[in-house]
């Protein structure tokens, strides 16, 4: 300030004024000082971010006016170029997103987007910005004051719970408990299957085993009745959970095969444990038989054969694998093959024994005329007999001896010529179908290695292909495209919305804010997973990205492992190489809240890679379909920028996020849920 002069009409300024002014003139010159300092300082961070991303000719010089003043401006110089930044627009992070395509180099621009206060380096998508500005945002950082919804609003429960309510009791048929309780049930019929056919047919001694065995059989399937009514069932194609209607479908279906089964066995053991065995019935010499035809009565319990098919349809709904289905069939067939064999043999010596004592000759009595074999001895003759029934192999010394006896061996042979055949047809084609498809991944190997040697594709080249091609030919063969199952066209948009979910979910939820999602907006969750994300693949030694290229996607390593290298800041300094690993890590989250974001290192896949990729425009009208997802979504975005923000100023920027070391900061930028 100028010093006061006297003027006409005007005194002349006190002692204590003059001092005043001068104070006045040292305060302000410090201030100035203070300012050509930060200058100074603002213009050598500027040089090391242009030399981090090596554009060295980006800022030349920082003019100041006349004795040091700026009148509030830069000028950034840069080949020939001239641009005036106005200092209350100005921050220590410029805008890197364009590329100068003259040059060759990046520019810095000032583009036309929103900003928040202190969030000029790092300023948010246009989306999530007029979000946060929307009326009635009821989002706030602590829990005491957020705004509840309306209990109506069940925008963020899961849809299955929307499309139909049912009692807490009611499990579905598909709850992995009850295909448990299934998969024992199958264990016990097969076991029926052996021993009812021996008990009511040949003479032994309970055991301690098949006394508990018979008890557990009996035990499972009574409980089973009240488990079976809390059980919902499948009815075109749709899940019902309703008591009322469970309890219909079971009066109508399994009900009578249960009184059917469940009475005579549950007389049968009474009666035995109440007479006692076959030495105290009535003490007479028709003692065995007397049992034997009580035991007949057991042989209800193979009318659970009927469900045997639900059975071994679960166990083929828990095979991933061709091979294994295939191998499963083959089995399943010569466990039919041996059951009919069983059954057969235990008829045939059942009709032997029946017509002894009655002075008719019978087959048992030719055989063992002058001994008294053991029942396991008198089983397998009569098996070996029923099995040469079906297979041209040597046959035993054993003949039909009367016309019951030969017209039961007629009937066998002509249900073997049938049985037999489709039995074999069935393992033939099962076998044709494994040998198959072998030999199509062979010769599509053989052909593309000869495609290779033929156009002199050089060897390290050829190697690579070969090698992924393996890998992803094994990862196709693991995880199918869902385009080549031509079936799942026919779903529903929710249930395909709903399987992409399962399938893709798991390796996005690595990410705490999709982790809150999933329980905030489950509908939300699995449009995102059916509309914004995409599968790509990398081979060993493939490039996602390098520095200086603009970002596009947010990326979820499904499988594999990457190596992610970051030039240094200072030139001195050792670059920063850190490895990205599936379940853990995830890739330029940046890009879904920053505009223009430009990757600050490269990264490379060290072996093959499966990964998800996230486009942030889609990820961006779906979530803003709803609005309280939007908005704990953009004050997230917020807080994330404001963090990001902070990590440039440290140094610390970096595309790939360790989810491992920053888990909790992140979840912590995540207003409270519901």
């Amino acid at each position: 300030l100028p010093p006061p002069t006297k003027t006409n009409g005007e005194v002349e300024s006190s002692k204590t004024e003059v001092e005043l002014l001068d104070w006045l003139r040292e305060l302000l010159a410090e201030h100035h000082q203070g300012i050509v300092e930060s200058l100074e300082e603002l213009k050598q961070g500027q040089r090391g971010l242009a030399k981090l991303f090596g554009m060295n000719d980006r800022f030349d010089h920082t003019s100041v006016n006349g004795n040091g003043s700026s009148n509030g401006k830069v000028q950034v110089n840069g080949n020939s170029e001239t641009k005036e930044l106005h200092m209350e627009d100005f921050s220590p992070l410029a805008d890197f997103g364009q590329h100068d395509k003259q040059h060759g180099h990046v520019r810095p621009t000032q583009v036309a987007r929103p900003v928040l206060p202190g969030l000029q380096g790092f300023p948010l998508r246009e989306v999530w910005d007029e979000t946060l500005k929307a009326k009635g945002q009821n989002l706030r950082t602590n829990s005491s004051d957020f705004i509840a919804p309306k209990p109506e609003e069940h925008w963020f429960e899961d849809p299955s719970e929307l499309v139909e309510r049912h009692p807490s009791f009611v499990v579905s048929p598909g709850n992995r408990y009850r295909v448990l309780w299934d998969l024992f049930g199958g264990f016990l019929i097969f076991y029926d299957l052996f021993v009812i056919p021996l008990k009511a047919c040949f003479t032994f001694d309970p055991s301690s085993f098949t006394i508990a065995m018979d008890w557990l059989t009996l035990l499972f399937w009574t409980l089973n009745v009240p488990v079976t009514l809390v059980t919902g069932f499948v009815k075109d194609g749709a899940t019902i959970m309703e008591p009322k209607k469970i309890v219909k479908y079971y009066l109508r279906s399994w009900f009578i095969i249960d009184v059917l089964t469940l009475v005579p066995d549950w007389s049968m053991t009474l009666f035995e444990t109440i007479v006692g065995d076959a030495g105290d019935l009535a003490g007479a010499s028709d003692s065995v038989k007397s049992l034997r035809i009580l035991r007949l009565a057991r042989t209800a319990r193979l009318i659970r054969l009927l469900k045997l098919k639900k059975v071994l349809d679960a166990v083929s709904d828990y095979l991933d694998s061709e091979y294994a289905g295939i191998a499963l069939n083959i089995v399943k067939m010569i466990c039919m093959l041996l059951a009919m064999c069983h059954f057969l043999a235990c008829v045939w010596f059942l009709i032997g024994e029946s017509s002894r004592d009655t002075g008719v000759p019978t087959w048992t009595k030719d055989f063992w005329e002058y001994e008294d074999p053991t029942w396991y001895v008198q089983y397998f003759v009569a098996f070996h007999w029923a099995i040469t029934q079906f297979t041209p192999s040597s046959k035993p010394p054993v003949q039909p001896s009367n016309l019951s006896e030969r017209c039961f061996a007629i009937s066998v042979v002509v249900f073997a010529l049938v049985g037999f055949s489709y039995v074999v047809g069935s393992i033939t084609g099962s076998l044709a179908q494994l040998r198959g498809m072998s030999e199509q991944a062979t010769k599509d190997f053989w052909l593309m290695r000869r495609f290779l040697r033929r156009n002199s594709v050089p060897l390290d080249l050829s190697i690579r292909i070969q090698r992924f091609v393996e890998h992803a030919h094994g990862k196709q063969k693991e995880l199918m495209a869902i385009n080549e199952v031509k079936v799942l066209s026919l779903l529903s948009r929710q249930l395909m919305e709903e399987l992409l979910c399962a399938m893709n979910l798991p390796h996005m939820t690595v990410h705490p804010l999709f982790e809150r999602l999933r329980h905030f907006s489950v509908i939300t969750v699995q449009r995102l997973a059916k509309e914004a994300v995409q599968r790509t693949s990398l081979a060993r030694g493939d490039t996602l990205f390098l520095p200086n290229q603009s970002g596009t996607f947010l990326y979820f390593v499904a499988t594999g492992r990457l190596q992610y290298s970051r030039p240094p800041i200072i030139m001195d300094d050792d670059p920063r190489v850190e490895l990205v690993d599936s379940g853990e890590d995830w890739i330029a989250e940046q890009v879904m809240w920053t505009p223009d974001w430009i990757h600050v290192g490269e990264l490379v896949a060290t072996v093959e890679v499966d990964m998800l990729a996230i486009h942030p425009d889609r990820f961006a009208s779906i979530v803003t379909l709803v609005l309280p997802v939007a908005q704990l979504v953009s004050k997230y975005s917020r807080n994330f920028s404001r963090w990001l923000e902070e990590q440039s100023m440290m140094g610390n920027l970096s595309d790939v996020v360790q989810g491992d070391e920053v888990s909790d900061t992140i979840t912590s930028f995540i207003p409270d849920s519901f």
